[in-house]
This record gives C-alpha cells, structure tokens and sequence, in this order.
C-alpha cells in the first residue's frame, strides 16, 4: 500500500482506487461476507481479512455491489410486470429467443457489436473486431445451455439486447489440473444443475424497458425446472437491482474503495 502511495505521489495522482474496476469486462471488488459459502461461478473471492487490511490502510468504501441469491422460480411469484413488457415488446414486432447450434457464432458477432457500442465510453476499452471477440470468448459457448440465454432483435432483425446465464459451475476451472474427475463433474453441471449465475445484460440505448421483456422469457424457462438464480455484481442503485428472479434468500457484498493521496 505504501509503495503505491508512492508512486502515486511520483505521478501526481491524488487517488489510489481498488481493488479493480477497470471496465465492465475488467472488474474487481472485494467479497466482505459468506466466507464459508462455496464461490458461485466468476465469484471475486479473497481471505476474509481483505476488507480490514484496506480499511486500516486509510481506504474508504465508496462503492458497493450485491448478488442476489434467489428461491427457485415457480409459479408462486407474480410476473405480471414482467409479462407485461413483454406482450408490449411482442406487439411491436420484436422477437426474443435463444440462439441455435447453426446461428451461434452469428449471435456472438452481434453480441460483441451491441457490448462495444454500449461500452466504448468505458476507461482501456479496446476496440475488436467480431473475429477477434469470437476467438476470445469462443470457450463461453462450451458452458453454456443457449436455452438460458435470451437475445432480443427488432422486427429488421437487428440484435439490441442480450441475457446470459450460465450454469453454476463453482470453482471447478479454477482446478490446477482438470482431471476426467472434474471433466465429468462439469458436464453433469452442464446437463442437470438447477444453479444458474445471471453474469451479462445489456440493451441498445433506445429500447428502454426491453431488459425487463428479457427477465420475463428467462423466468419462463427457468420456472419449467424450478431453476435457482442468482444475480452477479449488481452495482446498487442501478436498475439492473430492480429485476428479480424470485424471493432473495441471501445476499452476498462486495466493496470499492478509495484512498486520498496527500501531496505530503
């Protein structure tokens, strides 16, 4: 901490923020609860001491972000608001679906072109062409069951909103060596699990209220297999806080921080 201070002082920087948040692809916050639960997949996850050793070094919290981990859905849970979107999305000719085996790679082109027009006002963003996102995130399309992501196109067929979950995998890519063992526990994951993450969403500036469409179609496949949700690093006070996929049963924390950088 003091060699970054300075540093920081070396760069006449006045702040010192952290752990990471980059962008929204390159994002780090410190976890500062449910230590003893085992990580969900793409968990930021550190020792349980993290939090005080930032804040005993002068860092305050200025940001924080949840993941909701929900009841599993059913027909108990009103949907009305939700279903209500996406009649009105429906009547003005959009369509939302799962992609298919034979349009999956088309789908991630569209995808990656939606992402980066959504955010290339973000800091380091880097602009790739659809070949270039498609080999970077080509492994995505190995974990993922395309029933449980939804796209979003317009009646011209022009792709402006996106849903991804993925199954709950653990940590289990964290391995240090990926034995037949832990190859099959995957494809079970893949197949059976009834844990889904909610990691990605986005929606083309212009079509305002269309996430909530999207929430509707992945709430009705997830209610044919009673599925558990759980919603990734909601920055609070954003509206991606307002979609909920059941009643929460807990919730995990996690923190940004700043330290003031003196001139001394």
């Amino acid at each position: 901490f003091e060699e970054a201070v300075r540093q920081s002082r070396l760069h006449q920087k006045k702040q010192l923020e952290g752990p990471m948040n980059a962008s929204f692809w390159l994002g780090y916050r410190l976890k500062t609860n449910h230590f003893n639960d085992q990580p969900y997949f793409s968990e930021s996850y550190q020792p349980g001491y993290y939090q005080q050793l930032w804040e005993a070094n002068s860092f305050k919290r200025t940001d924080r972000y949840f993941s909701n981990h929900y009841a599993p859905v059913d027909e108990q849970m009103s949907r009305h608001k939700y279903a209500k979107r996406y009649r009105q999305f429906q009547e003005k000719g959009y369509m939302i679906k799962s992609p298919s085996r034979a349009t999956l790679d088309q789908d991630f082109a569209a995808v990656a072109e939606l992402i980066q027009d959504r955010f290339k006002s973000f800091p380091v963003f880097k602009q790739v062409s659809p070949d270039e996102f498609i080999s970077l995130f080509s492994n995505l399309k190995l974990i993922l069951r395309k029933r449980y992501v939804k796209l979003a196109y317009t009646s011209a067929g022009e792709m402006v909103g996106f849903i991804i979950s993925v199954p709950d995998y653990g940590n289990l890519f964290n391995r240090k060596q990926m034995t037949v063992k832990t190859l099959l526990s995957l494809v079970a994951i893949k197949c059976f699990s009834r844990r889904y993450i909610v990691m990605y969403m986005a929606v083309k500036e212009g079509h305002e209220g269309l996430g909530s469409a999207m929430v509707y179609a992945l709430m009705t496949e997830y209610n044919k297999r009673r599925i558990q949700a759980t919603s990734s690093y909601i920055h609070e006070g954003k509206v991606s806080g307002s979609y909920v996929f059941g009643s929460v049963e807990r919730q995990s924390e996690y923190a940004y921080y700043v330290r003031e950088v003196d001139d001394v």
